[in-house]
């Protein structure tokens, strides 16, 4: 069994789709970030198993949910904001404040999505992989040991996986974290390379006879020069580095206060007609997956936000305090609605919470 494949299994072209529109970016996009942080996550977690964390990790997969498609279904029907809460919250347990921004640092660079998005795209992820490493486990003690077998089992699983270029070799309190593997490339010439020396001497052998003897000394000297082919690997090895780091020299502007003053007022703007809409709980359940739509845009815009400088910071502010003084009469107003708290108390929780950073200058 190969846990790598058994998870990205699970990943189909709707949930890619889904999980791109979370976290604002295109499916092609979001399927290549996902193909980095998969087995990244899965080799940190095997580090964490191997080096004195199994306790904290199996606390972690007692935690999660793994009768709904480890939380593959619940992105789909619309409990996307309950899934990246829960995995904001065990990423921040599991990896510790210095990781996981190392992490979300890394994966960043290598895929060219954005800390703000690719942070809200792990936080999806996590709840999933630990769902269907839990699984694997079902009905059977689980202990450190156990534990420790399993991810020891499936390394060279993981570690193939890695992109060629991805290096997770610096990440604090992981020094066993692993680095994609890129030996392959450079073992292939001396095999090569050593073949047609050992085949021609013995075809010379054959085809001259006796004269393979005087011919014999310069064969073996010709195939020394054949290691040339190893500059040429080298030269090629660092091109993967380039071409992968590209994104990195792809720095976002300084935010612009008025756009992000437009966009905060713009997201006040849909939560007020969003809610205005909910009369009963069925037009409560056609609204849920609307403001989960809305949670990744406020993590884009905390992101702008955090960039600006505290003086462009004020009038940002104000918007917020303006508004939320009136959004939260209507939350109250909506949640009293019967049976209404049950469908959109959490998300709209998450909501307000997101919302009231934007209060602190």
């Amino acid at each position: 069994m190969n846990i790598v494949d058994v998870i990205k299994s699970q990943l189909s072209g709707e949930v890619l789709a889904k999980l791109g529109s979370l976290v604002g970016e295109s499916e092609d996009k979001t399927k290549a970030a996902v193909g980095a942080a998969v087995p990244s996550l899965l080799s940190v977690l095997a580090s964490l198993a191997t080096s004195g964390g199994a306790d904290k990790l199996i606390n972690a997969l007692k935690q999660v949910d793994t009768g709904t498609g480890g939380g593959f279904g619940d992105v789909l029907s619309g409990q996307a904001g309950q899934v990246a809460e829960k995995g904001g919250s065990l990423l921040n347990i599991l990896l510790g404040s210095n990781a996981l921004p190392t992490i979300i640092s890394i994966l960043s660079k290598f895929s060219g999505v954005a800390a703000g998005p690719l942070k809200t795209l792990l936080s999806y992820l996590a709840p999933m992989i630990l769902a269907t490493i839990a699984k694997q486990f079902a009905g059977k003690s689980l202990t450190p040991e156990v534990l420790s077998s399993f991810f020891a089992e499936q390394k060279p699983h993981i570690n193939a996986a890695l992109p060629p270029g991805l290096s997770l070799a610096n990440i604090p309190g992981f020094a066993t974290a692993t680095t994609a593997p890129r030996p392959v490339a450079s073992t292939a010439p001396a095999e090569s390379s050593g073949l047609p020396g050992w085949l021609l001497p013995l075809v010379g052998l054959a085809l001259l006879g006796a004269l393979a003897w005087y011919f014999f000394g310069n064969q073996r000297a010709e195939v020394k020069p054949v290691p040339e082919t190893p500059p040429v690997v080298k030269e090629e090895a660092p091109k993967l580095v380039p071409e992968r780091v590209v994104p990195k020299v792809e720095l976002p502007a300084v935010p612009d206060p008025t756009k992000l003053s437009i966009d905060l007022t713009s997201v006040f703007t849909s939560l007020t007609d969003i809610l205005g809409g909910v009369k009963d709980v069925p037009s409560a359940e056609t609204a849920a997956p609307k403001l989960t739509d809305l949670t990744p845009k406020l993590d884009n815009l905390k992101t702008l936000w955090d960039k600006l400088p505290d003086a462009s910071k004020s009038s940002i502010s104000k918007i917020a305090v303006d508004h939320l003084g009136k959004l939260k009469e209507l939350v109250a107003h909506v949640l009293a609605i019967p049976g209404v708290s049950e469908k959109l108390k959490p998300v709209l929780d998450i909501i307000l919470a997101k919302l009231s950073a934007f209060t602190m200058s």
